[in-house]
């Protein structure tokens, strides 16, 4: 530990953004915090379907947001609610959180150290130094072994199509499509056939990708999982793809095939690509 701050508590959050931002910023920069800086008490504030994702944390030290926020999925916008203007998030959320705090431990509010993202539209740019990836806690669940498809709104749609129409032509048997709001073809995701949908989607999505026998989605924070959890992804994208692949900027030893799309790699390739993958399994 380092820059000990032993006579003070610290309040991650609360986090009311999206579980994009929260997998690529906010979750590695508190596990950061949580090795690096050592205060009297640590809690997390963030959605109440996502608290799996801090068991370094005491349980009892997790505070969940507003739970209309959470099922708002759609208005949840990199690290802001579109919802909640910034005065509403200092004045209600912000305070009421300290607060609840404040009365559980009976510390001061201005012991209370508050470590949060910037609340504005534009995504933190955290240097990779304030950032720990580790592995997600997760259930075996009975769909394992399974070739599992992401198909991030993030990626473009013909080629999501393409490769949904090949999956469902050669292994109906063997692929399942999940995601969660922000993923296309919402009819084939077998989570969304569930009535406990909100409480358990990404637990759930948590658990597919671990088990998986191959991940395959554009490169997103999805590949980021998959690779944290050890499991065999194959992705695609354009450019900056140095923080997907195995030994890049975020030191992931995860096996994975990252493919750079250019004109002289088509979609047809691409298919070819996951098909011999499958195979080769």
């Amino acid at each position: 530990m380092i820059y000990p701050y032993i006579d003070k508590i610290v309040l991650f959050g609360p986090y009311i953004g999206d579980w994009k931002e929260e997998i690529l910023s906010f979750r590695p920069f508190v596990k950061w915090v949580f090795d690096n800086i050592e205060f009297s008490d640590y809690f997390v504030s963030s959605h109440f379907n996502r608290s799996f994702l801090y068991d370094f944390i005491k349980k009892e030290n997790f505070i969940p947001i507003y739970e209309y926020l959470s099922r708002q999925e759609r208005n949840q916008k990199g690290t802001i609610h579109k919802d909640i203007k910034t005065k509403e998030y200092n004045s209600i959320i912000l305070r009421k959180t300290r607060e609840e705090i404040a009365e559980k431990t009976e510390y001061l509010k201005k012991n209370i150290i508050q470590y949060g993202l910037s609340y504005t539209k534009t995504p933190p740019n955290f240097t990779i130094l304030n950032k720990k990836f580790s592995k997600m806690s997760y259930n075996i669940d009975k769909e394992k072994e399974k070739i599992v498809f992401i198909p991030d709104k993030s990626g473009n749609k013909k080629v999501m199509k393409k490769i949904l129409d090949f999956l469902e032509n050669n292994y109906t048997n063997d692929f399942i499509v999940v995601g969660d709001e922000k993923c296309r073809f919402p009819e084939k995701n077998i989570i969304n056939e569930r009535l406990d949908y909100f409480e358990v989607v990404y637990q759930l999505l948590v658990d597919y990708i671990s088990n998986a026998k191959l991940v395959i989605c554009p490169c997103s924070h999805w590949t980021i999982i998959a690779n944290q959890q050890n499991s065999y992804v194959l992705s695609w994208g354009y450019e900056n793809l140095s923080k997907y692949k195995k030994n890049g900027i975020y030191g992931f030893e995860n096996d994975n095939i990252i493919i750079e799309i250019n004109k002289n790699i088509i979609k047809e390739n691409l298919i070819k690509q996951i098909g011999y993958t499958i195979e080769n399994l």
